[in-house]
């Protein structure tokens, strides 16, 4: 082409068109257009119609005037609204609500349980049997149709029957709701009774307590002799007394050093980290600690523990620490049912001594 531009250095022609703009000669690149989004390429446009994917939209304008449209063979319309020519409907049609003419047999169902009324034919539910239910209106005429009924066994389902006319044979075994008792009864008492004086031979007549002391005839009034010997043990009657002529050595008191102790003992005996086990639980007894000691061999922290619940707080021991509980009247620890009694430590120190508790 005439007005290609040679590029310097490498010869190459660049194709352009030679234009006069403002009295400016020019020359404008000719160029091609190619598909595709970033980094792709899809093909070039060409020229004369091409199918949509060959193809650039194209926007019209905002003030764009009608433009003809013409179509050949079938349009392709998603919905009609109005038709403003009259437009021929072919097929076949059926109302919402079909009329009915004819006989027409209902099906009362199988539920009746009896085949006469399956199928109601004849109107034989207003004539039964010539009894002409149709032209009665009161309950009284009605009743003058019914010639027969049933005279066998009645089931009340619920309700309380109050009147029968007919007399009915009732049997079975009955009770009156009022037993009268004959013979004799016996009865065991208990408690408190109260007796009746009216009923004591001659104390009915008696007003005063003065008459009614005269029909006391033997009343003790003086002192109790105990004509034998008391019988040897703990009973004794009276006032007791100690002869202490010559002090501890007549009659000497002196208490009893109990051999056995009525606590159950445990020796502590672990140096273990974490909970050690004391006094295993027994379900449903709980463990009371009534004295305990033990001693540690090195640093650590200890937690009295009831199972899972601590009983204390972390108390800190240095090496050859002590800890004492002395017998009281009440346990120092008190476990919930079914638990064991623990000693916990942080550390891993030696921890010995022993315990007195009661499991019950």
């Amino acid at each position: 082409m005439a007005d290609n531009v040679t590029l310097p250095g490498t010869g190459a022609l660049v194709a352009t068109d030679e234009i006069t703009r403002t009295a400016i000669v020019q020359h404008a690149q000719l160029f091609k257009l190619i598909f595709g989004g970033d980094g792709v390429y899809n093909g070039m446009l060409d020229i004369g119609q091409q199918a949509m994917a060959a193809s650039i939209p194209v926007v019209l304008a905002s003030n764009q005037s009608v433009i003809p449209v013409s179509q050949s063979g079938a349009w392709n319309i998603g919905s009609v609204t109005s038709i403003t020519n009259p437009v021929a409907v072919t097929g076949t049609f059926w109302q919402a609500t079909q009329p009915i003419s004819g006989t027409v047999t209902a099906n009362a169902g199988t539920n009746l349980n009896t085949s006469l009324l399956a199928l109601e034919t004849g109107g034989n539910l207003a004539t039964i049997a010539g009894k002409d239910f149709a032209t009665q209106t009161t309950l009284s005429a009605l009743n003058t149709k019914v010639t027969a009924c049933n005279t066998g066994a009645v089931v009340v389902a619920s309700g309380t029957i109050t009147t029968i006319t007919n007399p009915v044979a009732v049997t079975g075994t009955f009770w009156q709701a009022t037993q009268p008792v004959s013979g004799t009864v016996s009865a065991t008492v208990s408690g408190t009774v109260t007796a009746n004086l009216g009923t004591i031979a001659g104390v009915a007549t008696e007003t005063t307590l003065a008459a009614l002391n005269t029909k006391v005839t033997a009343c003790n009034t003086g002192a109790v002799t105990v004509s034998a010997a008391l019988p040897a043990g703990t009973k004794i009657i009276g006032k007791v007394g100690i002869d202490q002529t010559t002090p501890s050595t007549t009659n000497a008191i002196s208490f009893q050093k109990p051999t056995t102790s009525g606590l159950t003992e445990a020796k502590i005996d672990f140096a273990g980290t974490g909970d050690n086990t004391i006094v295993a639980a027994v379900n449903p007894q709980t463990t009371r600690c009534f004295k305990m000691f033990f001693v540690v061999s090195a640093a650590t922290t200890v937690i009295i523990k009831d199972g899972a619940t601590a009983l204390t707080g972390a108390m800190t021991f240095n090496a050859g620490g002590t800890f004492t509980l002395d017998q009281d009247g009440d346990p120092w620890f008190t476990g919930t049912s079914n638990t064991a009694f623990i000693i916990n430590q942080s550390g891993t120190a030696q921890i010995s001594g022993r315990m007195y508790y009661k499991q019950s």
